[in-house]
């Protein structure tokens, strides 16, 4: 549960996985996620889930038609992915990328999410890698921490913040405005919704966004 997450500089991603350090890791898929893809009405289509983990969301979106291709940064992370994922071969694809590197995967989708990975490449070349990645009128959810601490805060992407958050904050988290000012050259956002992981957990933001052209 990420209530008691850290940050460790001087671990990798695969030594979190393999000392079973993962704060992150749910027993449970995205919520937020299926909540929008229910009530926007996303139909099945191809999926890329950038940091992926363990695939608990990618199985899910998998399950509903979906065709997925899960990928994450940590090797041990895709291990227990396709061992976890052995009865859905045939519309469920998982490959270590790191998805920051400048070559591309080769394909576009229609709808790119990732639950907690921009948090930790917060900066214009993800939102761009994103961009790129998706098709002409493709969608992107994220899932980001937040630095406001209630449920109604105001919107007001029109402000833009100066500086930048501490890299101490657990999980990483930025403001509101920070955030839509980084994601608007880029996408139009339709859906902001600020809520607390797991319930009672750290204020998240989830964002569903169109790409512009």
């Amino acid at each position: 549960m990420l209530k008691s997450m850290k940050i460790y500089r001087n671990m990798t991603w695969d030594d979190a996985y393999n000392s079973g350090n993962i704060p992150w890791d749910t027993p449970y898929p995205d919520q937020q996620l299926l909540k929008l893809i229910e009530e926007y009405k996303i139909h099945p289509c191809n999926v890329l889930d950038v940091g992926c983990g363990r695939g608990l969301t990618s199985r899910e979106l998998a399950k509903r038609s979906f065709v997925v291709k899960g990928i994450d940064i940590s090797p041990r992370a895709i291990e227990l992915a396709k061992s976890e994922s052995k009865n859905l071969t045939n519309n469920l694809t998982f490959e270590v990328v790191d998805f920051m590197q400048p070559k591309l995967l080769g394909d576009t989708f229609d709808f790119v999410i990732d639950t907690a990975c921009f948090q930790y490449n917060f900066n214009n070349n993800f939102v761009e890698r994103v961009f790129n990645h998706l098709n002409q009128n493709g969608l992107w959810y994220t899932s980001i921490g937040s630095i406001e601490d209630k449920l109604d805060f105001s919107i007001k992407p029109e402000f833009k913040e100066e500086g930048s958050p501490e890299l101490s904050l657990e999980p990483p988290a930025y403001s509101l405005n920070k955030i839509v000012n980084i994601l608007n050259p880029y996408f139009i956002i339709k859906d902001i919704r600020h809520y607390r992981w797991g319930g009672d957990g750290f204020y998240f933001y989830s964002i569903l966004m169109t790409k512009r052209f």
